[in-house]
């Protein structure tokens, strides 16, 4: 699991290296000729990078959101333009992360980011919907019907526990807050953008 972590994540000492470099190329020649080293630590890993999870409960956690979303939204445009919004939001929250916050040499992994533009963009046409939950109450569960944005604060909730216990070391900071709000800006503006209703969509 580890090895996977660290393997496909997101490095942002390479990733700031890298954009250094690049922003020392004199010419497009220079940066064509540094394309394998841009591939490996800028465009795979963003791509990659919110396919990697920190353990299985981070994983279900996110599946079950990115469902609840990501269904719906995917619903009302195109399948293209649902990847495009999938893959440009995840990118940004990545890229944002690293940039605002520099110091911190933690491989990011995770669709936190990608979720949380999903939840931004539900939230610009979908705010008062309701979905039903299985809520526990001491040691029986309930299935109730809770506002979607409740959800969504759940979930930013239950981002805590499985990141910071397998990436929290060193004293780094392990959450990803900053993928969190950036993915949720991202999802307000690009949802809008690329999720406008298909005309088939209902």
């Amino acid at each position: 699991m580890v090895h996977a972590l660290h393997r496909f994540g997101l490095h942002p000492e390479e990733f700031l290296a890298t954009c250094h470099k690049l922003s020392e190329s004199a010419t497009l020649g220079d940066v064509w000729d540094e394309l394998d080293l841009v591939a490996g630590t800028i465009i795979v890993p963003l791509l990659v990078y919110p396919l990697i999870h920190a353990g299985p409960l981070h994983c279900l956690v996110n599946l079950l959101f990115l469902h609840l979303f990501g269904s719906r939204l995917e619903s009302r445009a195109s399948t293209l333009r649902f990847l495009a919004f999938v893959v440009s939001s995840g990118s940004i929250a990545g890229v944002a992360e690293v940039l605002l916050s520099p110091a911190n040499e933690v491989v990011r992994v995770g669709a936190s980011g990608t979720v949380a533009a999903m939840l931004g963009a539900y939230l610009c046409w979908y705010r008062s919907a309701r979905a039903v939950f299985l809520v526990p109450l001491v040691v029986i569960p309930v299935f109730a019907r809770l506002p979607v944005a409740l959800a969504g604060g759940m979930w930013i909730v239950m981002q805590i526990a499985p990141v910071a216990r397998f990436l929290g070391a060193g004293g780094a900071e392990p959450i990803s807050w900053l993928a969190i709000a950036m993915g949720l800006l991202s999802g307000f503006i690009l949802g809008p953008l690329l999720l406008f209703r298909h005309r088939n969509s209902r």
